[in-house]
């Protein structure tokens, strides 16, 4: 306003143009303006400011200092007037005039920076920071229809405030009472309109009301009268005892000086019926609404609800509600039909007249994420519902539990001295086996289940829980300790819940309320802190320390003493003789890591590696550099957690930063940049208007040689293609892999031609694909300097792409077409030069390479290698998990699955199981689950299945039945089909090292056996169809699997299993003859049942077997073809009743070496 005064507020917002120099009049005058803005602005600033305006010279300059310190219309500025404004509060007696300046200075300051409050806004702020002594004015305000003007609003507070004064004082006037009351003796006012005493004529309500007919009209009555039908007296009586109630709440010296406002009537209540201009008599009950309408208020609401009704009308939130808040309202069957609810479950609160295991609550918990160290993944609580006390049991599997309740039982009766009466739980699988149910019926214990989906009722162990789980992550995440100690954590946490509160038990805690005498914790210590246990005599020399480092676990539970881990020699240990050093975490530590940088690319050691599509448009205005300092535990952490799980792969960056590895995956992913920055992989660009770009992340994985020691670490950097557009990223995606019969076929063949075996990996396989979409993907990770905002246009296919695989495929495949090789008719992934009899097998990267010329086989990876990157790993040793051993003297070839079979046994806890000779029990049928059946783990069920059909296809027949028959009932496993899966894992215990041996002397042509084993399911009496042909003395092709439909007859079932087996031997003689393997007349094909061969050539037996009509024509039309030749066999010499049944051990060995499986 200074500026405006002085009319010089042009010069400091720069409207005022400069004059010219040479015009000396003008530029004189601007000079001067000039100089009175500068002084005016700066003789305006704190002086302690001034430092920020350093030499002043130009008052705009000045000004646009000052607006950009103290003005930024920054969402933080506004945050902070906001809080102000929010926390403004005027308390009771203060001066309303300066909360009301204060107010006004901020809506100011709002205003300057941007965030403009409008009238309404201000006068709601206003009147919601009032203190409750004006909410009589606010809740007059509120009868307006309109909001009210903010002058409006502040005069009538300030008025309100000089009245509250006057009160205060006692200087309420005689008169004022005498108009209320009219009983002082002092001499009275009178109206000069109405005649009355009391009031003047401007204050006259009869001159007021006349006033309001006039202006209103003579319909006013009508509208605003609503009658209640009641008869008789009982209305005034109502009437009367409202006008009482209302009244009698009020004491009369308040009443004296206050009108009761209520804003929906005509007129307010008043108590004294001397103060009435006219008043009418009603003879029965009639309330006067705000709008004059009588409502069916629950119908016409929508059946809002009773409780909500009567705050509408108690709270007078609208207006022409009729709904009487007293009266009882009737049933409504609407309400109850559209509103039922469940009811509300009793507060857990213990009986005082409930005895120790009189009522016990259990529950599973689980899966966990990570197997404890005794290979756990659940834990069951048991919790007496008297005392709160808890016990916990790991589990490697909820099939568990039966057994650890039995445990558990023994030992707390026997304790206590008393019976289990009551077993609460819900309705998990775990709890309902039949074994569980009679074991119960016959202790006497009553089993409640919880209603299904109603977990409330079993609200004790579900809180329970949840607690223990929190407590057991707030506890590793405090001492550092991996994840693998959650079960140490568990016991810990059991322990110290026992000797904590519980709101139930009213000042005690469970072990007291067990026990009966309060527990001493003065032995508690940190879980996770170091410590040093005593080394006894007799367990060291003379010289040695007389203590041994340590990790302090926990409190045994059966011994007296404390659970620590020995880090010295990895096992645990218990001791009671303990020294404690709880300011030190021995896996908090932090070791620096010198790491080293590509030159222009920066490999980001964050585990969030992809952003969301849609980025904020504000960054901050300084960017916070990352350490590249990266943590991890000592290296014993890495040793102890790798112990059984040698082959597991880090899942992220941070992880694999983080192992003992940690060099090697920092080389794979330099490694991985260099080969797509070499390969020309991408450009970096500016993204299309319309485009999206992929997101990317890193993949890790051990390459593992046979021996079971690290090949080679890979990492590969993958585009996330789940978030591709059929169409518009990719088109065609499908890309053909060799399948591995075809493989076995080679190898056999190699053993009998002498081929020697070598094996290739293409390195960064997919980065040699062209890619024809236009492809984008966010750099995350590996951006360069000066292009932060670029994306990646793809040129060439990346691993994760939907469409890199067939990418890759094609590129190799015009490679090995220059090289002279041809795809096979019967796999597309075998590749064969007939000049040359050179074999090529191609699975994704993994390039087999077969032929008896050294010669020609170093031309040929000499040729793949000047075109792409490849890694000549030799002579073939380990291709897809399958150890190769070539004996080119003797002319054999052995492959089998020692290493993985070895993990698979750990992974599921059975190596140390004892062995059994047949993977299948011939004196026990697997069969569908019953609903008296346990349920079994499905996750753990389907992943074991999973690993051994994975074996029972690629080196290991002999399992392929007893595996089929597991796979059934992978989407309801019970505990006995567990039971078969362990058999199947004991069983391959005690044959690690069989396999599959080629000979240079076997059968140069294929030579097949089918066979059935009619109606073997005894659910549903379908049949299981059984094949294998031989190559090389040894299999290259087997099958087990259950028919589709159930046959009539055994020579039904065989002649189904006959054309799943001719089908089979097609596509065999097919690759054969493009491989060159001597095929002399038809292919032999075994049977054992004489109806089966007279149905192949007889058509007279068609009237028979019409429902398999397809399969007779094709079967009959391959043996007249030639195709097929079938030779009969008995059942003894049947081979492939191995893949039908189970069978004794005698037979089963002896036809398995029949079958070609041998030791090494």
């Amino acid at each position: 306003m200074a500026l405006i005064k002085e009319d010089v507020w042009s010069l400091v917002n720069g409207t005022e143009p400069i004059p010219d120099p040479t015009d000396t009049n003008k530029y004189s005058n601007y000079v001067l303006k000039k100089n009175k803005a500068l002084a005016i602005v700066v003789l305006s600033v704190d002086p302690k400011l001034l430092y920020l305006l350093g030499e002043p010279e130009d008052p705009k300059e000045v000004w646009n200092k000052l607006a950009d310190q103290f003005q930024k219309k920054t969402w933080s500025n506004k945050l902070q007037l906001r809080r102000r404004l929010y926390a403004l509060r005027l308390k009771e007696g203060g001066s309303v005039q300066e909360h009301i300046k204060t107010m006004t200075e901020i809506f100011n300051e709002l205003s300057i920076i941007g965030d403009q409050m409008n009238e309404e806004d201000r006068v709601v702020h206003l009147l919601a920071s009032l203190p409750e002594s004006y909410d009589m004015l606010v809740n007059a305000l509120e009868a307006n229809s309109e909001i009210p003007k903010m002058e409006f609003v502040t005069e009538k507070i300030l008025h309100e405030e000089r009245k509250s004064l006057v009160k205060d004082n006692d200087s309420i006037s005689v008169k004022q009472e005498k108009a209320f009351y009219g009983k002082e003796s002092r001499k009275t006012i009178k109206c000069h309109h109405c005649g009355k005493e009391g009031h003047i004529n401007r204050n006259c309500w009869a001159l007021k009301n006349q006033q309001t007919k006039q202006g209103a009209g003579s319909s006013g009555e009508k509208s605003n009268s609503a009658e209640s039908k009641q008869e008789g007296d009982d209305g005034n009586e109502s009437v009367g005892l409202l006008a009482a109630h209302a009244m009698s709440a009020y004491d009369k010296n308040v009443l004296a000086n206050t009108w009761i406002v209520d804003s929906g009537a005509t007129c307010h209540m008043c108590n004294n019926k001397e103060l009435f201009v006219q008043y009418n008599d009603k003879d029965s009950v009639s309330v006067s609404l705000g709008d004059g309408h009588s409502l069916e208020a629950l119908g016409r609401y929508g059946h809002l609800g009773i409780d909500n009704l009567k705050i509408l009308v108690r709270d007078d939130l609208v207006d022409g509600l009729n709904f009487d808040v007293n009266k009882e309202l009737e049933f409504c069957e609407a309400c109850v039909k559209g509103k039922s609810k469940k009811s509300p479950f009793p507060c857990n609160k213990v009986k005082p007249d409930r005895e120790p295991l009189e009522l016990i609550h259990s529950d599973v918990c689980g899966k966990i994420n990570e197997k404890s160290l005794s290979n756990g993944e659940y834990f069951v609580t048991f919790i007496d519902d008297a005392t709160r006390y808890v016990w916990v049991y790991i589990l490697k599997g909820k099939h568990e539990v039966f057994a650890k309740f039995k445990e558990w039982k023994k030992c707390v009766e026997n304790q206590m001295g008393r019976k289990i009466k009551i077993l609460r739980t819900d309705n998990g699988g775990e709890y309902k086996s039949n074994d569980f149910e009679q074991y119960l019926i016959g202790e006497g214990i009553r089993h409640e289940y919880t209603i299904p989906k109603t977990p409330e009722q079993n609200g004790v162990s579900e809180r329970m829980n949840r607690t223990l789980v929190e407590q057991i992550r707030a506890m590793l995440i405090d001492s550092g300790l991996p994840h693998r100690f959650w079960a140490e954590a568990l016991s810990t946490a059991c322990y110290l819940k026992n000797r904590s509160p519980a709101r139930a038990l009213k000042g005690k805690t469970p072990c007291q309320a067990l026990m009966g005498k309060k527990p001493t914790v003065h032995h508690l210590r940190v879980l996770g802190c170091v410590c040093y246990a005593h080394v006894p005599k007799d367990e060291r020399r003379k010289l040695d320390p007389k203590s041994v480092k340590c990790i302090f676990l926990g409190y045994g539970s059966e011994v007296k003493g404390y659970r620590l881990f020995d880090l010295e020699k990895k096992r645990i240990l218990n001791s009671r003789d303990v020294t404690f050093d709880e300011s030190h975490y021995e896996f908090k530590k932090e070791k620096d890591v010198v790491q080293t940088e590509t030159p222009t690319i920066e490999i980001m050691h964050s585990e969030e590696w992809v952003s969301d599509d849609d980025d904020d448009d504000e960054q901050p205005d300084l960017p916070v550099r990352l350490s590249e300092r990266v943590k991890r535990p000592p290296d014993m952490y890495g040793e102890w957690v790798s112990v059984g799980h040698k082959t597991s792969d880090p899942t992220s960056v941070s992880e694999a930063l983080l192992s003992d590895d940690k060099e090697h995956w920092m080389d794979a992913m330099k490694q991985e940049m260099s080969s797509i920055q070499e390969s020309d992989v991408y450009e970096l660009v500016e993204l299309p208007k319309g485009s999206k770009s992929l997101k990317c992340r890193w993949v890790f994985k051990k390459k593992i040689l046979s021996n079971g020691s690290v090949e080679r670490y890979k990492a590969r950097l993958v585009a996330q293609g789940c978030s591709q557009k059929f169409g518009i990223d990719y088109d065609e995606t499908f890309c053909p892999v060799a399948r591995f019969e075809s493989v076995r076929t080679v190898l056999a063949l190699a053993s009998q031609r002498g081929m020697k075996l070598h094996h290739m990996d293409v390195t960064t396989a997919f980065l040699n694909g062209t890619l024809m979409e236009e492809v984008y993907m966010k750099p995350d990770g590996f951006v360069e300097q000066g292009k932060e905002t670029m994306v990646c246009k793809l040129k060439k296919s990346i691993y994760g792409l939907k469409q890199s695989l067939r990418c890759w495929n094609y590129t190799l495949d015009s490679s090995l077409r220059e090289l002279g090789f041809v795809q096979t008719s019967g796999d597309p992934c075998i590749y064969v030069n007939l000049e040359d009899f050179f074999i090529v097998a191609v699975y994704v990267d993994d390039i087999i390479l077969a032929c008896n010329c050294d010669d020609k086989v170093r031309k040929v990876k000499d040729s793949l290698s000047s075109q792409f990157k490849l890694k000549d790993l030799g002579e073939l040793q380990y291709f897809l998990g399958v150890k190769v051993v070539q004996d080119t003297v003797k002319g054999q070839i052995w492959i089998d699955q020692p290493l993985y079979i070895e993990n698979i046994l750990k992974k599921f806890g059975m190596e140390d199981s004892k062995p059994v000779e047949t993977p299948a029990d011939p004196n026990q049928k697997v069969c569908k689950a019953t609903d008296e059946c346990t349920i079994f783990d499905k996750e753990q069920y389907q992943s074991a299945v999973g690993s051994l059909l994975y074996l029972s296809v690629k080196t290991r027949p002999d399992i392929a039945y007893a595996v089929n028959s597991v796979t059934r009932y992978s989407t309801k496993p019970t505990s006995q089909h567990w039971k078969a899966v362990k058999r199947i894992m004991r069983y391959l215990k005690g044959t690690r090292d069989l396999g599959i041996l080629y000979n240079y002397n076997g059968s140069t042509d294929f030579v097949g056996y089918s066979d059935a084993d009619w109606a073997g399911d005894i659910k549903d009496r379908k049949s299981t169809s059984g094949y294998c042909f031989h190559l090389g003395g040894g299999p290259v092709s087997w099958s087990s699997k259950k028919q589709s439909c159930v046959a009539l007859s055994t020579a039904e079932a065989e002649y189904m299993a006959l054309a799943s087996a001719i089908q089979e031997a097609v596509w065999l003689r097919k690759l054969a003859v493009d491989i060159q393997i001597d095929c002399k007349g038809p292919l032999l094909l075994y049977e054992d049942n004489q109806s089966t061969i007279a149905m192949s050539k007889n058509p007279q037996f068609h009237g028979k077997t019409k429902h398999i009509d397809i399969k007779f024509h094709y079967v009959l039309e391959k043996c007249n073809e030639n195709v097929i030749q079938l030779v009969y066999c008995p059942t003894n010499d049947m081979i492939a009743d191995i893949f039908t049944k189970g069978l004794n051990k005698d037979k089963f060995k002896r036809l398995r070496e029949m079958l070609g499986m041998c030791l090494q």
